[in-house]
């Protein structure tokens, strides 16, 4: 009988096991009525690879508080590091529902995730400097931008077939090659404000769908720093 009683114990091959365990599962925890969650450390599908942007890795956190079943505050940012840029980077959604049947939401989002370019950059470079020679413009890299920006949206769906996304969103692109932007008279961040509206149409309640999105700046500023 007592030997029945006595915890089994540990092998190395269940400690191993545990830890692989750990690496591709999700976490999840409560505590003071609220849910956090992480993601497994090795997914797949946070690990992404791109021409411009090079090796990318990150991670998802959750947060929810739920004050009732109509009324709940979520908190889901991901964060992650970029290994050719060598830059930290997040998207975090804050998102406050107060109508899940309708799917009716107030959403701020924070983010620096994007990294741009734009051949706009070059040619106005070119034609600031003529005789410049196009391997000079290449080499320092001069038309990619870091974006950061904010999103104050509203989500609801007003019928049954359309669902209506409006805001508005602040970027402040900032230029990669500070340096050589100067170097070329050129401005070093690009900021801009917008309306944002995205329509989601459903004529058929199974079926295809169509989504419509409009953004356009009302205000943009350019900043040549010195």
């Amino acid at each position: 009988m007592e030997d029945t009683l006595k915890p089994k114990r540990r092998t190395l091959g269940d400690v191993l096991w545990d830890i692989g365990d750990r690496l591709v599962t999700s976490s999840h925890a409560d505590a003071m009525g609220a849910d956090f969650s992480l993601s497994p450390i090795l997914n797949p599908q946070y690990i992404s690879y791109s021409r411009s942007r090079g090796l990318s890795y990150k991670i998802q956190l959750g947060v929810r508080y739920s004050w009732n079943k109509k009324r709940y505050l979520t908190i889901n940012p991901q964060i992650g590091y970029n290994f050719k840029i060598k830059q930290f980077f997040h998207y975090t959604p804050i998102r406050m529902t107060y109508n899940p049947k309708r799917n009716g939401y107030a959403e701020l989002i924070i983010a620096n995730d994007n990294r741009i370019s734009h051949y706009s950059i070059k040619q106005a470079i070119r034609n600031m400097y003529p005789d410049i020679e196009e391997k000079d413009i290449d080499r320092v890299n001069v038309n990619y931008f870091s974006d950061n920006y904010i999103k104050a949206l509203n989500n609801v769906v007003a019928y049954d077939w359309l669902e209506i996304k409006a805001g508005v969103v602040y970027h402040i692109r900032k230029a990669d090659n500070v340096q050589a932007m100067r170097d070329f008279n050129m401005p070093t961040s690009y900021r801009s404000f917008a309306p944002t509206l995205t329509l989601h149409i459903s004529p058929w309640r199974r079926g295809p769908y169509l989504t419509v999105n409009y953004e356009r700046s009302i205000y943009s500023r350019l900043q040549l720093r010195v």
